[in-house]
C-alpha cells in the first residue's frame, strides 16, 4: 500500500507540468485530478471546474470511448469496494441507535414488560384496540385517540380530541416508521446497494437517516409523556423516551464519505469524459502548433520594437511612399498574427508570418538605401549651401538666386518628401549650375594658400550681422596688422629698461605706429585679393576639407572617349560632360565638366577632382590607370579611417 502511494506521488510530479497543454491558457488554475491504479498501471482523472474533462493511463490520453468506459468502470468497482467499511459503520450505528430504543437496563421506564417506546405504543392502544374494524383501516389514529380518551384515561371531550389526534398520529406515525426504516437501511446496507444502484440507495440512505433523527426527536419531546416541571402542559400517559440519537447524526456524517462523485456520476462522469476529451485534444493539437510557431514569432516581436524606431528615426529626416507602403505592411501582418495568436487562430499562421519576415527583409533593405540616399541628400544639400554662401558674398545683390535658393531649402525641410527627389536634385543642379555660370569665363590663376579659411571666417561671423567680403577684409586686416608690431611692442617694453635714451624710445613708437599702418593698408589689399576667382577659393577650401584631388595628365584621351565608363568607389568615371551612373539607384551622384575647357570633372560630394592635360592614345592603358587611381583612392580612404 506504501508503494502504491510512493508510484501515485512520483507519478503526479512527473506529468503534472504537460497536462497544462491540453487547457487554455486562463483554465489552468482551475484544474485537479484524481490519480489511481487500475491493471499495475497509473491512471488519473483529470477535472476543469469539478467537470471530468480526460482520463490519463500511463502517461497517454485514453481516446478510445469503449477504453474510457472500461477503466472508469473498473476504477468504480474498486472504489465501491473501499466503502464497505464505511457502509458497515454506518449500517453498526443504525443499529446501535435501534437498540436504544429497546433498552431494558433501567427498570423504572418498565411498563407491561415493555421499554418506553413500546410501552407508550401499548397505552395508546397498539395491539389492543380491534384495528380491523373498517373506521380503524380507514383512520387507525382516529381510533387510537378514541382509546385514550375513555373517560378512565382523558375523558376527552370535542376540543380535547380534535388536540389529541395529531399528537397520536405524529408519535405513532414516528414509531412505527422508525421500525420501516431501520429494517430498510438494514436491508440495503447488507448487500442490496450496488455498483448499478449506488448513486439513488445512498441519496436513501442519507434521507433516511435523517427521517429517522426527525422521527426519534418527535418521539423524545413528545406531550404524551410524564413532562413534570420541565413540561407542564405533557399528558402524562407515557414516560420519558430516550434515543442513542447521536448514533444517527455519526451515521448521518460518516454517509458524505459515500458521496463519492465517479460512483454517484459513474455514467456521467463516462459520458463528459468522452465528450471532452477531442475538445482536449483539439486544444493540445493547438497549443503544440502555438509553442512551435510562438518561438520564431516571439523573435520576430522582438525585433519589431527596433524596426519601430529605424522607422521612426529615418522618417524624421526623409519619406518614401513606398518606404511607409513596406513598412505598413509589416506592422499590419505584425498587429494581425498578434490577434491570431490571442484568438488561437493558427489556420495561415505560418503563411502569414513568412510575409511578416519576407516584409521585414525588404524594410530592413529599403532602409539601408533609403539612410544612403539621405545621406547622399545631405551632401547635395551642404555642397550646395556652401556654394550659395560663397556665391552670395560676392553677389548680396542677387535677389533672383536668392530666392530659387529659398524656394530650393523648403524643399530640404525635414521630413524631406522623397517621392520629389527628382525635382530636388534637378533643381540643385540647375540652381548650382547657374551659380557656376558666372565664374566659368573668369581668370584661372594660382589659388592663394591663405584662401583656405574665408569661407569658414565668414559664415561663422556671419551670424552676427550682416557682413560684406569688404567687411571682412578689413576684420582680417586688423587682426593681421596687429599681429606683428605688438609682438615688436612686447620686445620693445622688455627692453625700455636698458635703454635710457628718451629719443631713441619715442623713435621706436613712432616706428612702432607706421609699421601698424602699413601692415593694415597691406592685408586690406593682398589678404584677400580682388582678383581670385570665388570659385578657386572654394575648390581649396574644400581640398583642405578632404577632397580627394587627382592630378594625372594621362586621363584627358580616357574622357574624351564618350563610350568609355568606369566606376570607382561610389562615383562613375565617363567622357560624357555631363552623365548619371545608370547603375547607381540613387540619383545624387552627378558627373558634371565644370569649366568651357572640359578639364575638370566633379563627382558627387565630398568633391572628388580630377586634372586632365594631355594626350593618351592608348585606351587599355585608361583601364590600368583608372585601377591605379582607384586603388589610390581606397588607400586614402582607408588611411584616413
Amino acid at each position: 500500500m506504501i508503494w502504491n502511494i510512493v508510484l501515485l506521488l512520483i507519478y503526479s510530479y512527473g506529468v503534472g507540468g504537460s497536462i497544462i497543454d491540453y487547457f487554455l491558457p486562463d483554465e489552468p488554475k482551475n484544474y485537479k485530478d484524481e490519480i489511481f491504479m487500475v491493471n499495475n498501471q497509473t491512471c488519473r482523472i483529470i477535472y476543469l471546474n469539478n467537470i471530468p474533462n480526460l482520463l490519463e493511463c500511463s502517461n497517454t490520453i485514453i481516446e478510445d470511448n469503449r477504453t474510457i468506459e472500461y477503466i472508469l468502470t473498473l476504477r468504480a468497482k474498486q472504489v465501491f469496494q473501499e466503502t464497505a467499511p464505511i457502509r458497515e459503520e454506518i449500517l453498526d450505528l443504525i443499529l446501535l441507535f435501534n437498540a436504544s430504543r429497546y433498552d431494558e437496563t433501567n427498570p423504572r421506564y418498565k411498563f407491561l414488560g415493555k421499554v418506553e417506546e413500546f410501552a407508550c405504543r401499548t397505552i395508546l392502544g397498539d395491539g389492543i384496540i380491534p384495528i380491523n374494524q373498517p373506521i380503524c383501516q380507514r383512520d387507525p389514529y382516529h381510533c387510537y385517540t378514541l382509546y385514550i380518551c375513555r373517560p378512565e384515561i382523558l375523558d376527552c371531550d370535542t376540543r380535547l380530541f380534535n388536540s389529541m389526534k395529531p399528537i397520536v398520529t405524529s408519535f405513532f406515525v414516528s414509531s412505527k416508521g422508525t421500525d420501516e426504516i431501520v429494517a430498510n437501511l438494514t436491508r440495503i446496507l447488507n448487500g442490496y446497494i450496488s455498483l448499478d444502484n449506488y448513486s439513488s440507495e445512498i441519496s436513501k440512505i442519507r434521507s433516511q437517516i435523517s427521517t429517522l433523527i426527525n422521527y426519534s426527536n418527535t418521539m423524545q419531546n413528545t406531550t404524551l409523556r410524564i413532562g413534570g416541571r420541565e413540561c407542564p402542559d405533557c399528558y402524562n400517559l407515557c414516560f420519558p423516551i430516550l434515543h442513542n440519537t447521536s448514533a444517527l447524526s455519526i451515521a448521518l456524517n460518516r454517509t458524505s464519505r459515500l458521496e463519492i462523485p465517479l460512483l454517484i456520476n459513474l455514467k456521467d462522469t463516462i459520458s463528459k469524459i468522452q465528450t471532452n476529451t477531442p475538445i482536449r485534444m483539439k486544444i493540445y493539437s493547438i497549443n503544440q502548433e502555438i509553442n512551435r510557431i510562438s518561438a520564431p514569432f516571439q523573435l520576430a516581436l522582438n525585433r519589431s520594437l527596433e524596426i519601430e524606431r529605424m522607422y521612426s528615426s529615418i522618417t524624421q529626416n526623409i519619406t518614401f511612399s513606398n518606404y511607409t507602403k513596406v513598412y505598413n505592411e509589416y506592422k499590419n501582418l505584425r498587429d494581425m498574427l498578434r490577434n491570431k495568436l490571442s484568438e488561437r487562430n493558427m489556420s495561415d499562421f505560418e503563411y502569414y508570418l513568412d510575409r511578416m519576415l519576407f516584409f521585414e527583409d525588404v524594410f530592413r533593405n529599403m532602409s539601408a538605401k533609403v539612410e544612403e540616399i539621405y545621406s547622399d541628400v545631405l551632401m547635395l544639400e551642404k555642397s550646395i549651401t556652401d556654394k550659395y554662401y560663397l556665391y552670395i558674398i560676392l553677389n548680396p545683390a542677387d535677389d533672383q538666386v536668392a530666392r530659387e535658393f529659398n524656394d530650393l531649402k523648403r524643399l530640404y525641410t525635414r521630413p524631406i518628401d522623397g517621392d520629389r527627389l527628382d525635382e530636388i536634385i534637378n533643381r540643385t543642379i540647375r540652381l548650382r549650375d547657374k551659380i557656376e555660370s558666372n565664374y566659368a569665363q573668369e581668370q584661372q590663376g594660382q589659388i592663394p594658400s591663405y584662401a583656405i579659411n574665408i569661407y569658414w571666417i565668414y559664415k561663422n561671423i556671419s551670424r552676427l550681422g550682416n557682413f560684406s567680403v569688404d567687411m571682412l577684409r578689413l576684420l582680417l586686416a586688423i587682426v593681421s596688422s596687429l599681429l606683428i608690431p605688438s609682438f615688436l611692442f612686447i620686445i620693445v617694453y622688455i627692453l625700455k629698461s636698458i635703454l635710457t635714451d628718451a629719443k631713441l624710445l619715442r623713435y621706436m613708437f613712432a616706428a612702432y605706429i607706421i609699421l601698424i599702418i602699413f601692415n593694415f593698408v597691406y592685408s586690406y589689399y593682398t589678404l584677400i585679393p580682388t582678383n581670385v576667382n570665388i570659385y578657386e577659393i572654394y575648390n581649396t577650401i574644400r581640398d583642405h576639407n578632404g577632397t580627394y584631388i587627382i592630378e594625372d595628365e594621362r586621363l584627358r584621351d580616357c574622357l574624351a572617349n564618350r563610350k568609355f565608363f568606369r566606376r570607382v568607389g561610389d562615383v562613375c568615371i565617363s567622357g560624357d560632360s555631363e552623365v548619371k551612373c545608370s547603375d547607381i539607384e540613387t540619383n545624387s551622384v552627378v558627373i558634371r565638366t565644370t569649366t568651357d575647357k572640359s578639364n575638370i570633372l566633379i563627382l558627387g560630394d565630398p568633391l572628388y577632382i580630377i586634372y586632365l592635360n594631355i594626350n593618351l592614345d592608348d585606351m587599355n592603358k585608361c583601364s590600368a590607370i583608372l585601377d591605379e587611381l582607384e586603388r589610390s583612392y581606397e588607400d586614402r580612404i582607408t588611411t584616413s579611417s
